[in-house]
């Protein structure tokens, strides 16, 4: 119960101190349908691309997957960087003797 209150306070405020994470966050929710579709198409060009030209199936599927990371993370730091935050408030520090 009390690591689910410290997480509602740091969500609370996070959101009177800083309402730009939220913003942030809601945008790239909204902008994850058009950029989402953008780099599937631009991933499956990568990949269809590299399978042609060197053959290599496995050396598609790693682009795509370097792609779709670089992606990822673009759109979703602010919302890893408010997990990192409140794991931070809650983690357990070992007691000092």
């Amino acid at each position: 119960m009390r690591t689910f209150l410290i997480c509602c306070l740091v969500l609370v405020l996070t959101l009177f101190f800083a309402p730009s994470v939220f913003a942030t966050i809601i945008g790239g929710i909204v902008a994850l349908t058009v950029s989402g579709l953008v780099g599937l198409v631009i991933i499956g060009g990568v990949m269809l691309l590299v399978g042609l030209i060197f053959g290599s199936t496995l050396l598609a599927m790693i682009a795509g997957a370097v792609t779709l990371l670089i992606v990822g993370f673009s759109v979703f730091w602010p919302l890893l960087l408010l997990f990192f935050v409140i794991w931070l408030c809650t983690r357990k520090t070992p007691a000092t003797v």
